[in-house]
């Protein structure tokens, strides 16, 4: 029966129902005293033949009940409990699945693949002391086996018994030296260990038995990476491309390696190889130009995306907001205003687009649009800290403090918290004449990043400017130009705190090198020039200094 089932079983769809007719025509046809001498063997083949003909007809249900008689019957194969099982884990009928492989190992017990099948549908459900007892009894039929001691090993490195695994794989490479898996796990298990400098050794082993075993150099990369090596990672790849120049899986991962390790040239050139390699695959082509964006190779960039307009799919809302960037670095400001809004047209959620399109306008003069811009934005996107402060800071420049407060208070009580919104925030409040709340969210903001000079020259200038708490004015002046020494709006308000402090001498000598330092004519030039007359005559009058870029 085993025999005759597998031979049908291997017939295409219309071979088993025509095996199928001939069999139940045969049965008809026997004579009753043949039948008599082996009647079991006689009704599982019978059965086996109307279940396969009511699986043609889709009849799933009837096809499993008279397979499941036919496999259980007194002379029943082995083979057909196998098919048993495997028609209950085609209907996701797992538990019944391992229970009909079990039946099938017991009436075979020496059949090691029915010991392995077994174990692998023990090992899929995690029923680990299941799987291991079906590998141990086949390894009892087949001593040295190299597909069991591995699976052993792998079953244990599931189990999280690391040293039973190495022994298992141990085992295994002495009696298989050149079994590459069992390489390949023996090096997993000890990274998993954290023996990281032996796993590297295990997979530089393995690739010296196979040069060609791009599995190899993707691991050793991957732990090399998570020992903290990015050139050792690296290297592992290029080795790997060295051997198999057009594996995409190699290529990709070394292009987002490099992407990480912020080497946008290099990226952008293994994401183009990547895209010779799969030519259909928008998202190279789209990372290749992303990565050209940010080495500043706008033209380039433009020239690679530009072909995907009409193909990128669900990236076309990226691709256009990346091609805005492009012709913006190009200087083609029209295009890169008409990607930009096309881009938020198809997917009003890309952030980054609202910032890029509002910088732009604010550079065109268009600054009536920035304003709706940046308002449909945080209606979009209410939780970005970032479009709030933006849009903060777009109504400051547009002289309109109060309502640059009243949308960042709304914002702080919409949960958001960055230093950035504290910091415009603080400046609508100083500027809307609330200097005691200004104060409070500058310091703030100093507190959560002392490092940060734009609020460490806001407040100290804003303190020396309105002459109270001088000295504090003047250590966070130090500290804002100890942090950017040439930078000629920090000079000048240190150089007026001197001032407001009596201090002829620094302040002359603070605002000569801010003078010397600002760039061309101009209203912020004028200012300090007006600061540095006022020392000069000695007045302590108070005259406004420019605020920081």
């Amino acid at each position: 029966m085993d025999a005759f089932a597998r031979r049908i079983s291997a017939l295409s769809a219309e071979g088993r129902r025509l095996a199928a007719l001939a069999l139940m025509a045969l049965m008809a046809a026997c004579p009753a005293a043949a039948r008599a001498q082996d009647p079991g063997q006689v009704d599982s083949a019978y059965l086996y033949a109307v279940s396969l003909m009511e699986g043609l007809r889709g009849h799933w249900e009837q096809s499993t009940a008279l397979l499941k008689m036919a496999a259980e019957g007194d002379t029943g194969s082995a083979y057909l409990r196998e098919e048993l099982a495997q028609r209950y884990q085609d209907l996701g009928m797992g538990p019944k699945a391992v229970e009909a492989l079990e039946q099938a190992a017991k009436a075979a017990p020496g059949d090691l693949q029915a010991q392995l099948r077994l174990a692998q549908a023990c090992l899929a459900r995690k029923q680990w002391d299941k799987a291991k007892a079906a590998y141990q009894q086949a390894l009892a039929l087949a001593p040295g086996d190299e597909e069991v001691l591995r699976a052993l090993g792998a079953l244990a490195m599931a189990r999280g018994e690391s040293e039973e695994a190495l022994d298992w794989l141990g085992r295994c490479l002495a009696a298989h030296p050149d079994s590459l898996h069992a390489r390949l796990l023996k090096a997993a298990c000890l990274a998993q260990m954290g023996r990281g400098d032996e796993a590297v050794a295990e997979y530089r082993a393995a690739l010296a038995q196979d040069p060609q075993a791009g599995s190899a150099y993707l691991q050793l990369a991957q732990l090399q990476g998570e020992l903290g090596r990015p050139q050792a990672a690296e290297e592992a790849l290029c080795q790997g491309l060295a051997q198999l120049p057009d594996d995409p899986e190699l290529t990709d991962s070394l292009a987002r390696l490099e992407q990480g390790r912020g080497l946008w040239a290099e990226a952008a050139a293994s994401f183009g190889d990547l895209a010779r390699l799969e030519p259909d695959s928008a998202d190279a082509r789209l990372s290749q130009g992303l990565n050209l964006l940010r080495s500043g190779a706008s033209g380039p960039a433009r020239a690679a995306m530009e072909p995907l307009s009409a193909t990128a799919g669900e990236h076309q809302a990226v691709l256009l907001s990346a091609l805005g960037m492009a012709a913006d670095g190009m200087g083609d400001s029209a295009a890169a205003v008409g990607y930009f809004q096309a881009s938020l047209g198809l997917d009003p959620s890309i952030e980054a687009a609202y910032g890029q399109l509002a910088d732009l306008y604010q550079r065109l003069s268009r600054t009536a649009e920035m304003l709706p811009l940046l308002e449909k934005g945080v209606a979009q996107l209410p939780k970005s800290a970032d479009l709030w402060s933006l849009l903060g800071a777009a109504y400051l420049d547009a002289d309109k403090p109060e309502l640059a407060r009243q949308r960042l208070e709304k914002a702080c009580a919409l949960g958001l918290d960055s230093p950035q919104l504290h910091y415009q925030l603080g400046v609508a409040c100083d500027r809307a004449g609330d200097t005691a709340q200004a104060e409070r969210e500058l310091d703030r903001v100093i507190e959560a990043e002392p490092g940060n000079a734009e609020a460490l020259n806001y407040l100290g200038y804003s303190l020396a400017d309105r002459g109270v708490e001088l000295d504090k004015a003047l250590d966070l002046l130090k500290r804002a130009v100890a942090l950017e020494p040439e930078n000629p709006y920090y000079l000048d308000s240190l150089g007026w705190a001197w001032h407001r402090q009596g201090d002829r001498e620094r302040a002359l000598y603070y605002l000569g090198r801010a003078l010397g330092l600002m760039k061309g004519p101009g209203k912020d030039r004028d200012e300090v020039q007006g600061h540095l007359r006022a020392v000069q005559a000695g007045k302590p009058e108070l005259t406004p200094a420019p605020a920081a870029p």
